[in-house]
């Protein structure tokens, strides 16, 4: 959410990549998805900082898991088709306190940045 919320507006489209990121992550239900997706809504409406989010992530997650966590916010922040230089800064942020190497981001930006491309040329195509 806090990607998606950098630009000052979560759109569908950000909150479908979620979903399906959630359900791919931890095969949930849309049920399930939509539960989780309204409480994460709440905590981050709530949130004053991603410290103690990152600090969990950082104690229980090894680095090839962080750089998958990387992947997923590059999905979201790619998921209107274009990147928000304020989603940019944030995922920046989340990296560096991820402890996630400057190549691992760029890598990761690039992958999906290439995918976001590909989806936006298929659909040209049709």
């Amino acid at each position: 959410f806090e990607v998606s919320r950098a630009d000052f507006h979560v759109h569908d489209k950000e909150l479908e990549a979620m979903a399906q990121i959630l359900e791919r992550q931890f095969q949930l239900s849309a049920d399930e998805t939509r539960e989780l997706l309204d409480l994460a809504r709440a905590e981050s409406d709530e949130m004053l900082s991603l410290h103690p989010f990152v600090r969990l992530i950082n104690e229980n997650f090894e680095p090839d898991q962080r750089a998958r966590i990387m992947e997923d916010l590059w999905q979201g922040a790619y998921a209107k088709g274009e990147l928000d230089k304020h989603q940019e800064y944030t995922v920046r942020k989340i990296a560096d306190l991820l402890y996630v190497p400057h190549p691992v981001y760029i890598r990761t930006k690039l992958k999906i940045e290439e995918s976001a491309r590909d989806k936006m040329q298929e659909t040209r195509d049709k």
